[in-house]
Protein backbone atom coordinates (compact mmCIF):
# COMPACT_ATOMS: atom_id res chain seq x y z
CA UNK A 1 0.00 0.00 0.00
CA UNK A 2 1.47 3.37 -0.95
CA UNK A 3 1.71 5.97 1.72
CA UNK A 4 1.34 9.56 0.72
CA UNK A 5 2.72 12.46 2.86
CA UNK A 6 1.09 15.82 2.50
CA UNK A 7 2.96 19.02 3.55
CA UNK A 8 0.95 22.09 4.47
CA UNK A 9 2.59 25.45 3.84
CA UNK A 10 1.77 28.34 6.14
CA UNK A 11 0.17 31.24 4.49
CA UNK A 12 2.04 34.61 4.65
CA UNK A 13 -0.30 36.17 7.16
CA UNK A 14 0.10 33.12 9.44
CA UNK A 15 3.89 33.46 9.33
CA UNK A 16 3.67 37.12 10.38
CA UNK A 17 1.38 36.21 13.24
CA UNK A 18 3.80 33.54 14.43
CA UNK A 19 6.75 35.99 14.40
CA UNK A 20 4.71 38.54 16.29
CA UNK A 21 3.85 36.00 18.99
CA UNK A 22 7.50 35.02 19.29
CA UNK A 23 8.55 38.64 19.76
CA UNK A 24 5.85 39.04 22.40
CA UNK A 25 7.02 36.08 24.48
CA UNK A 26 10.79 36.73 24.30
CA UNK A 27 11.87 39.80 26.39
CA UNK A 28 13.47 42.46 24.27
CA UNK A 29 15.67 45.34 25.49
CA UNK A 30 14.45 48.76 24.51
CA UNK A 31 16.59 50.85 22.24
CA UNK A 32 16.67 53.77 24.71
CA UNK A 33 20.16 55.02 25.72
CA UNK A 34 20.89 53.83 29.29
CA UNK A 35 23.59 56.49 29.61
CA UNK A 36 20.85 59.06 30.18
CA UNK A 37 19.01 57.25 33.00
CA UNK A 38 19.78 58.14 36.65
CA UNK A 39 19.08 54.60 37.84
CA UNK A 40 22.42 53.45 36.45
CA UNK A 41 24.30 55.86 38.74
CA UNK A 42 24.32 54.89 42.41
CA UNK A 43 26.19 55.37 45.68
CA UNK A 44 26.48 53.49 48.95
CA UNK A 45 27.39 55.37 52.11
CA UNK A 46 29.82 53.26 54.13
CA UNK A 47 31.88 53.74 57.30
CA UNK A 48 34.45 56.36 56.40
CA UNK A 49 33.90 56.30 52.64
CA UNK A 50 31.31 56.14 49.87
CA UNK A 51 31.11 53.77 46.92
CA UNK A 52 30.18 55.31 43.57
CA UNK A 53 28.97 53.21 40.66
CA UNK A 54 28.71 55.18 37.41
CA UNK A 55 27.80 53.94 33.93
CA UNK A 56 30.40 54.66 31.26
CA UNK A 57 29.07 52.79 28.20
CA UNK A 58 25.87 51.49 26.66
CA UNK A 59 26.90 49.26 23.75
CA UNK A 60 23.50 47.75 22.98
CA UNK A 61 22.46 49.67 19.92
CA UNK A 62 24.15 52.93 19.10
CA UNK A 63 27.34 52.43 21.13
CA UNK A 64 27.22 55.42 23.46
CA UNK A 65 29.81 56.30 26.08
CA UNK A 66 31.12 59.05 28.41
CA UNK A 67 33.83 60.97 26.53
CA UNK A 68 34.71 62.90 29.68
CA UNK A 69 33.12 63.26 33.10
CA UNK A 70 33.46 64.23 36.74
CA UNK A 71 31.87 62.98 39.93
CA UNK A 72 30.98 66.11 41.87
CA UNK A 73 29.62 66.87 45.33
CA UNK A 74 27.18 69.71 46.01
CA UNK A 75 25.91 71.08 49.29
CA UNK A 76 22.52 71.61 47.65
CA UNK A 77 20.46 69.11 45.67
CA UNK A 78 19.95 71.62 42.91
CA UNK A 79 23.69 71.97 42.35
CA UNK A 80 24.10 75.33 44.03
CA UNK A 81 26.16 76.33 47.04
CA UNK A 82 29.52 74.73 47.77
CA UNK A 83 30.78 72.16 45.29
CA UNK A 84 33.84 69.96 44.82
CA UNK A 85 35.13 67.93 41.90
CA UNK A 86 35.98 64.51 43.30
CA UNK A 87 36.95 62.09 40.54
CA UNK A 88 37.34 62.54 36.81
CA UNK A 89 36.44 59.27 35.07
CA UNK A 90 35.65 58.49 31.43
CA UNK A 91 36.22 56.02 28.59
CA UNK A 92 36.72 55.84 24.83
CA UNK A 93 35.18 53.77 22.07
CA UNK A 94 36.87 50.39 21.54
CA UNK A 95 37.06 48.38 18.34
CA UNK A 96 35.47 45.26 19.80
CA UNK A 97 32.33 45.67 21.91
CA UNK A 98 32.50 42.05 23.01
CA UNK A 99 35.76 42.44 24.95
CA UNK A 100 35.59 41.19 28.53
CA UNK A 101 37.38 44.35 29.79
CA UNK A 102 36.90 47.96 28.79
CA UNK A 103 39.42 50.80 29.01
CA UNK A 104 38.90 53.52 31.61
CA UNK A 105 40.77 56.71 32.55
CA UNK A 106 40.46 58.17 36.08
CA UNK A 107 41.98 61.00 38.14
CA UNK A 108 41.56 61.89 41.83
CA UNK A 109 40.79 65.62 41.87
CA UNK A 110 41.21 66.10 45.65
CA UNK A 111 44.58 65.77 47.38
CA UNK A 112 42.68 65.51 50.66
CA UNK A 113 41.02 62.25 49.63
CA UNK A 114 41.95 58.75 48.50
CA UNK A 115 40.10 56.82 45.79
CA UNK A 116 40.26 53.27 44.49
CA UNK A 117 38.86 51.78 41.31
CA UNK A 118 37.64 48.50 42.76
CA UNK A 119 36.60 46.66 39.57
CA UNK A 120 39.89 47.18 37.75
CA UNK A 121 41.21 44.27 35.71
CA UNK A 122 43.98 43.20 38.06
CA UNK A 123 42.32 44.07 41.34
CA UNK A 124 41.74 47.38 43.08
CA UNK A 125 43.79 50.26 41.66
CA UNK A 126 44.44 53.48 43.51
CA UNK A 127 43.33 56.58 41.61
CA UNK A 128 46.00 59.20 42.12
CA UNK A 129 46.17 62.89 41.28
CA UNK A 130 47.89 61.86 38.05
CA UNK A 131 45.70 60.16 35.48
CA UNK A 132 45.26 56.40 35.83
CA UNK A 133 44.77 54.42 32.60
CA UNK A 134 43.49 50.90 33.14
CA UNK A 135 40.60 48.61 32.25
CA UNK A 136 37.60 47.42 34.20
CA UNK A 137 35.63 44.19 34.04
CA UNK A 138 32.63 44.45 31.70
CA UNK A 139 31.91 40.87 30.70
CA UNK A 140 31.90 39.35 27.23
CA UNK A 141 29.04 40.55 25.04
CA UNK A 142 27.80 42.75 27.93
CA UNK A 143 26.59 46.21 26.99
CA UNK A 144 27.12 48.26 30.14
CA UNK A 145 30.52 49.27 31.52
CA UNK A 146 30.66 50.63 35.08
CA UNK A 147 33.34 52.34 37.11
CA UNK A 148 33.09 51.27 40.75
CA UNK A 149 34.98 53.68 42.99
CA UNK A 150 35.56 53.63 46.75
CA UNK A 151 36.05 57.26 47.75
CA UNK A 152 37.63 58.10 51.13
CA UNK A 153 36.70 61.73 51.62
CA UNK A 154 38.65 64.53 53.25
CA UNK A 155 37.75 66.91 56.12
CA UNK A 156 35.98 69.34 53.79
CA UNK A 157 33.20 66.78 53.19
CA UNK A 158 33.06 65.12 56.61
CA UNK A 159 30.16 65.80 58.94
CA UNK A 160 27.89 67.27 56.27
CA UNK A 161 25.22 66.16 53.82
CA UNK A 162 26.18 66.16 50.14
CA UNK A 163 24.45 65.58 46.82
CA UNK A 164 26.48 63.73 44.21
CA UNK A 165 26.30 64.00 40.42
CA UNK A 166 28.14 62.53 37.48
CA UNK A 167 28.51 65.40 35.01
CA UNK A 168 29.76 64.11 31.70
CA UNK A 169 30.08 64.74 27.98
CA UNK A 170 28.15 62.16 25.96
CA UNK A 171 29.65 60.57 22.86
CA UNK A 172 27.01 62.48 20.91
CA UNK A 173 28.55 65.74 22.13
CA UNK A 174 25.79 66.67 24.59
CA UNK A 175 26.33 67.26 28.32
CA UNK A 176 24.40 65.35 30.98
CA UNK A 177 24.15 65.70 34.77
CA UNK A 178 23.25 62.36 36.29
CA UNK A 179 22.10 62.32 39.90
CA UNK A 180 23.98 59.63 41.85
CA UNK A 181 22.43 60.17 45.27
CA UNK A 182 22.92 61.96 48.59
CA UNK A 183 24.70 60.99 51.79
CA UNK A 184 25.32 62.38 55.27
CA UNK A 185 29.06 61.81 55.62
CA UNK A 186 30.44 60.89 59.00
CA UNK A 187 32.92 63.11 60.84
CA UNK A 188 34.25 60.20 62.92
CA UNK A 189 34.35 57.53 60.19
CA UNK A 190 34.37 54.76 62.75
CA UNK A 191 37.60 56.06 64.32
CA UNK A 192 38.02 56.81 67.99
CA UNK A 193 39.42 59.74 69.91
CA UNK A 194 41.06 59.34 73.31
CA UNK A 195 40.36 60.51 76.85
CA UNK A 196 42.27 63.75 77.36
CA UNK A 197 42.16 63.36 81.15
CA UNK A 198 44.20 60.13 81.06
CA UNK A 199 47.60 61.76 81.53
CA UNK A 200 50.03 61.20 84.39
CA UNK A 201 52.37 63.66 86.05
CA UNK A 202 54.68 62.83 88.95
CA UNK A 203 57.89 64.12 90.41
CA UNK A 204 60.68 61.73 89.52
CA UNK A 205 63.71 63.38 91.08
CA UNK A 206 65.19 66.52 92.58
CA UNK A 207 65.45 68.24 89.22
CA UNK A 208 62.77 66.64 87.08
CA UNK A 209 59.21 65.42 86.79
CA UNK A 210 57.73 62.84 84.42
CA UNK A 211 54.70 63.61 82.26
CA UNK A 212 53.02 60.72 80.44
CA UNK A 213 50.51 61.36 77.68
CA UNK A 214 47.58 59.09 76.79
CA UNK A 215 48.10 56.80 73.83
CA UNK A 216 46.39 57.70 70.58
CA UNK A 217 44.30 54.94 68.96
CA UNK A 218 46.01 52.74 66.38
CA UNK A 219 42.95 52.47 64.15
CA UNK A 220 43.83 54.27 60.91
CA UNK A 221 44.50 51.97 57.97
CA UNK A 222 47.99 52.16 56.48
CA UNK A 223 46.41 53.04 53.14
CA UNK A 224 44.84 56.16 54.67
CA UNK A 225 47.67 57.51 56.81
CA UNK A 226 48.39 60.22 54.25
CA UNK A 227 44.90 61.72 54.62
CA UNK A 228 43.87 60.70 58.16
CA UNK A 229 46.19 60.97 61.12
CA UNK A 230 45.60 61.17 64.85
CA UNK A 231 47.13 64.19 66.56
CA UNK A 232 47.53 64.80 70.29
CA UNK A 233 49.29 67.62 72.11
CA UNK A 234 49.70 68.70 75.72
CA UNK A 235 50.89 72.20 76.61
CA UNK A 236 52.09 71.91 80.20
CA UNK A 237 52.69 75.11 82.16
CA UNK A 238 54.27 74.86 85.61
CA UNK A 239 54.18 77.77 88.08
CA UNK A 240 56.88 77.25 90.71
CA UNK A 241 56.18 79.34 93.81
CA UNK A 242 59.40 79.96 95.72
CA UNK A 243 60.10 80.63 99.37
CA UNK A 244 61.23 84.18 98.58
CA UNK A 245 57.72 85.00 97.33
CA UNK A 246 58.54 84.96 93.61
CA UNK A 247 57.14 82.65 90.93
CA UNK A 248 58.97 81.06 88.03
CA UNK A 249 56.99 79.74 85.05
CA UNK A 250 58.04 77.12 82.52
CA UNK A 251 55.99 75.78 79.59
CA UNK A 252 56.61 72.59 77.62
CA UNK A 253 54.75 71.33 74.54
CA UNK A 254 54.47 67.55 74.41
CA UNK A 255 53.29 65.34 71.56
CA UNK A 256 51.25 62.15 71.91
CA UNK A 257 52.14 58.87 70.23
CA UNK A 258 50.05 56.02 68.89
CA UNK A 259 49.60 53.22 71.41
CA UNK A 260 50.32 49.70 70.28
CA UNK A 261 48.34 46.64 71.35
CA UNK A 262 45.72 48.66 73.20
CA UNK A 263 48.19 50.55 75.43
CA UNK A 264 46.60 53.22 77.66
CA UNK A 265 49.65 55.46 77.81
CA UNK A 266 51.92 56.67 75.04
CA UNK A 267 54.92 59.00 75.24
CA UNK A 268 56.73 59.57 78.52
CA UNK A 269 58.68 62.80 78.98
CA UNK A 270 61.25 63.58 81.64
CA UNK A 271 61.02 67.35 82.06
CA UNK A 272 63.73 69.31 83.79
CA UNK A 273 62.89 71.61 86.67
CA UNK A 274 64.97 74.78 86.11
CA UNK A 275 68.07 74.96 88.32
CA UNK A 276 67.05 78.48 89.35
CA UNK A 277 63.86 77.07 90.90
CA UNK A 278 65.70 74.96 93.45
CA UNK A 279 63.53 73.64 96.23
CA UNK A 280 60.17 75.27 95.55
CA UNK A 281 57.48 75.96 98.11
CA UNK A 282 54.55 74.80 95.96
CA UNK A 283 53.89 74.18 92.27
CA UNK A 284 50.71 74.59 90.22
CA UNK A 285 50.15 73.05 86.81
CA UNK A 286 47.95 74.01 83.88
CA UNK A 287 47.47 71.42 81.13
CA UNK A 288 45.99 72.45 77.78
CA UNK A 289 45.17 69.20 76.00
CA UNK A 290 44.12 68.79 72.37
CA UNK A 291 43.29 65.76 70.25
CA UNK A 292 42.38 65.86 66.58
CA UNK A 293 42.00 63.71 63.52
CA UNK A 294 43.98 65.62 60.91
CA UNK A 295 43.62 65.63 57.16
CA UNK A 296 46.40 66.21 54.66
CA UNK A 297 45.99 69.95 54.12
CA UNK A 298 46.07 71.42 57.62
CA UNK A 299 42.34 70.86 58.16
CA UNK A 300 40.92 68.30 60.54
CA UNK A 301 37.92 66.00 60.81
CA UNK A 302 37.38 66.69 64.50
CA UNK A 303 39.03 68.51 67.37
CA UNK A 304 38.55 68.26 71.13
CA UNK A 305 40.32 70.51 73.63
CA UNK A 306 40.23 70.74 77.39
CA UNK A 307 42.14 72.59 80.11
CA UNK A 308 43.03 71.06 83.47
CA UNK A 309 44.35 72.94 86.49
CA UNK A 310 46.04 71.25 89.44
CA UNK A 311 47.17 73.07 92.57
CA UNK A 312 49.96 72.08 94.94
CA UNK A 313 50.93 69.30 92.58
CA UNK A 314 54.19 67.81 93.86
CA UNK A 315 55.69 66.89 97.16
CA UNK A 316 58.32 69.40 98.23
CA UNK A 317 61.28 69.00 100.54
CA UNK A 318 60.50 70.64 103.91
CA UNK A 319 62.84 73.48 104.85
CA UNK A 320 64.02 73.34 108.48
CA UNK A 321 64.13 76.59 110.46
CA UNK A 322 64.93 78.35 113.73
CA UNK A 323 68.00 76.44 114.86
CA UNK A 324 68.66 77.07 118.53
CA UNK A 325 71.90 76.00 120.22
CA UNK A 326 73.05 75.55 123.78
CA UNK A 327 76.68 74.89 124.78
CA UNK A 328 77.19 72.58 127.77
CA UNK A 329 80.73 73.42 128.71
CA UNK A 330 81.22 70.74 131.33
CA UNK A 331 80.19 68.00 128.90
CA UNK A 332 81.71 69.53 125.75
CA UNK A 333 78.34 69.18 124.08
CA UNK A 334 76.16 71.42 121.99
CA UNK A 335 72.44 70.75 121.95
CA UNK A 336 70.54 71.70 118.79
CA UNK A 337 66.81 72.27 118.49
CA UNK A 338 64.94 73.27 115.33
CA UNK A 339 61.61 73.22 113.54
CA UNK A 340 61.24 70.58 110.85
CA UNK A 341 59.69 73.04 108.39
CA UNK A 342 59.83 76.78 108.07
CA UNK A 343 56.44 77.65 106.61
CA UNK A 344 53.15 76.06 107.55
CA UNK A 345 51.66 77.41 104.30
CA UNK A 346 54.04 75.28 102.25
CA UNK A 347 52.54 72.47 100.23
CA UNK A 348 52.67 68.74 100.69
CA UNK A 349 56.11 67.61 101.78
CA UNK A 350 58.17 64.46 101.84
CA UNK A 351 57.53 62.91 105.24
CA UNK A 352 60.36 60.48 104.55
CA UNK A 353 62.86 63.37 104.59
CA UNK A 354 65.84 62.52 106.81
CA UNK A 355 67.67 65.39 108.53
CA UNK A 356 71.45 65.45 107.97
CA UNK A 357 73.36 67.55 110.52
CA UNK A 358 76.57 69.36 109.51
CA UNK A 359 79.07 71.52 111.41
CA UNK A 360 81.79 73.91 110.30
CA UNK A 361 84.40 75.81 112.32
CA UNK A 362 84.36 79.57 111.71
CA UNK A 363 85.70 82.82 113.03
CA UNK A 364 83.60 85.00 115.29
CA UNK A 365 81.91 86.52 112.24
CA UNK A 366 80.79 83.12 110.96
CA UNK A 367 83.28 82.93 108.11
CA UNK A 368 84.76 79.47 107.55
CA UNK A 369 88.26 78.96 108.89
CA UNK A 370 90.95 78.32 106.33
CA UNK A 371 90.67 74.77 105.01
CA UNK A 372 87.43 74.10 106.90
CA UNK A 373 84.33 72.66 105.20
CA UNK A 374 80.94 71.42 106.24
CA UNK A 375 81.40 68.14 108.06
CA UNK A 376 78.56 65.70 108.45
CA UNK A 377 77.86 64.88 112.09
CA UNK A 378 74.87 62.54 111.82
CA UNK A 379 71.75 61.49 110.00
CA UNK A 380 68.47 61.28 111.91
CA UNK A 381 65.34 59.25 111.25
CA UNK A 382 62.67 60.56 108.89
CA UNK A 383 60.76 63.54 110.21
CA UNK A 384 57.32 61.93 109.71
CA UNK A 385 54.75 64.26 111.21
CA UNK A 386 57.09 65.80 113.80
CA UNK A 387 57.19 69.56 113.96
CA UNK A 388 60.50 69.89 115.85
CA UNK A 389 63.64 67.84 116.45
CA UNK A 390 66.75 67.88 118.64
CA UNK A 391 70.31 66.63 118.34
CA UNK A 392 73.28 66.66 120.74
CA UNK A 393 76.73 67.14 119.23
CA UNK A 394 79.06 65.43 121.71
CA UNK A 395 82.37 66.59 120.33
CA UNK A 396 82.54 70.36 120.79
CA UNK A 397 85.90 71.88 121.72
CA UNK A 398 86.44 74.83 124.01
CA UNK A 399 87.07 78.34 122.70
CA UNK A 400 85.89 77.67 119.21
CA UNK A 401 83.28 79.17 116.92
CA UNK A 402 80.89 76.81 115.16
CA UNK A 403 77.98 76.99 112.80
CA UNK A 404 75.50 74.18 112.08
CA UNK A 405 73.45 73.27 109.02
CA UNK A 406 70.38 71.05 108.90
CA UNK A 407 69.61 69.47 105.51
CA UNK A 408 66.42 67.51 104.83
CA UNK A 409 66.90 64.77 102.21
CA UNK A 410 64.03 62.52 101.05
CA UNK A 411 64.94 58.89 101.68
CA UNK A 412 63.31 57.97 98.36
CA UNK A 413 66.01 60.04 96.64
CA UNK A 414 68.92 58.29 98.32
CA UNK A 415 67.67 54.68 98.32
CA UNK A 416 70.07 52.71 96.14
CA UNK A 417 71.56 56.09 95.18
CA UNK A 418 68.56 56.60 92.92
CA UNK A 419 69.07 60.35 92.60
CA UNK A 420 71.57 61.28 95.28
CA UNK A 421 74.46 59.11 96.43
CA UNK A 422 75.51 58.96 100.07
CA UNK A 423 78.96 60.21 99.11
CA UNK A 424 77.38 63.39 97.70
CA UNK A 425 76.05 64.11 101.18
CA UNK A 426 79.42 63.94 102.93
CA UNK A 427 80.02 67.58 102.09
CA UNK A 428 77.19 68.75 99.82
CA UNK A 429 77.74 71.34 97.12
CA UNK A 430 75.71 74.52 96.85
CA UNK A 431 74.08 73.12 93.71
CA UNK A 432 72.86 70.06 95.61
CA UNK A 433 71.76 72.11 98.61
CA UNK A 434 69.68 74.28 96.29
CA UNK A 435 67.55 71.22 95.49
CA UNK A 436 67.02 70.29 99.13
CA UNK A 437 65.53 71.88 102.22
CA UNK A 438 68.22 73.33 104.47
CA UNK A 439 69.01 76.13 106.90
CA UNK A 440 72.16 77.35 108.67
CA UNK A 441 72.54 78.48 112.23
CA UNK A 442 74.12 81.58 113.69
CA UNK A 443 77.56 81.34 115.25
CA UNK A 444 77.95 79.65 118.63
CA UNK A 445 80.98 80.39 120.82
CA UNK A 446 82.25 77.58 123.01
CA UNK A 447 84.15 79.88 125.35
CA UNK A 448 83.49 78.75 128.95
CA UNK A 449 80.94 80.89 130.70
CA UNK A 450 81.87 79.71 134.22
CA UNK A 451 85.36 79.40 135.80
CA UNK A 452 86.15 77.54 139.08
CA UNK A 453 89.18 78.85 140.96
CA UNK A 454 91.66 77.24 143.38
CA UNK A 455 90.94 73.68 142.35
CA UNK A 456 93.76 71.62 143.97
Amino acid sequence: MKTTTTTRHARPWQMLLWLALLAWTVPQRALADDMTHDKYYTLTNRTGYVTFEVLLTDLYANNTWAKDGNIKAYSDKYRSGTSYELVRVYTKEMDDDDEEYYNVWATNKRSTANAWLTNARYGSREIGTGELETSVYKGKSADRTYAKIDYYYGPELAGKKWYFYYEYTHSNGNSYDMYIGSAELSSTMGLKGFDLSKYKCERSGPRQFTFTTPAMPDDVSKDLEDIRKHFGEYIVTMDYHLYNGSTQTKTDTLSCTVGKDGATYGAEYNIEIPASVGNFKTVDMKVEATERLDGSDGNYYWKHSKTYNEKDLFLTVPVPADIKMEFRQFENKIELMWNTYSDVTAGKYYTDAEPYVYRIETDEKGEAMSGASWNRRTKLSAIGDKTSLTYIDRDAKMNRYYRYMIVNVPKSWTDKSKFISVSDLTSPTDELLNQLGYCRSDVINTEPQMTIYNLA
